[in-house]
């Protein structure tokens, strides 16, 4: 996958997408704070964040549930970062 590529996978009512524009930042930044690693970040430095990373959102219908950042070269390195999901709270077993 390079660095502009979209990419969606679908389930039933799930799907992930990698495509940027369906991120909803508040809700990555609402989330993200209620971790002890990041509860005084701004949404300035969430966004950057996002566009300088390979993302993940998951959705249930066309609403974000949850989140996943990778950090890469697009050759030979890459980490997972964060990955944050209101799905075990709201859809209970679901799986994707």
């Amino acid at each position: 996958m390079d660095k502009e590529e979209k990419t969606e996978w679908r389930k039933n009512e799930f799907f992930i997408s990698t495509e940027k524009s369906r991120i909803d930042s508040a809700f990555v930044h609402d989330f993200l704070r209620l971790s002890y690693w990041a509860q005084n970040i701004s949404i300035e430095i969430v966004r950057r964040a996002i566009e300088n990373s390979l993302c993940f959102s998951v959705f249930a219908g066309t609403k974000q549930i949850g989140f996943a950042r990778v950090i890469s070269d697009y050759a030979t390195c890459d980490g997972l970062i964060e990955i944050e999901s209101k799905l075990s709270l709201e859809y209970g077993n679901a799986k994707i």
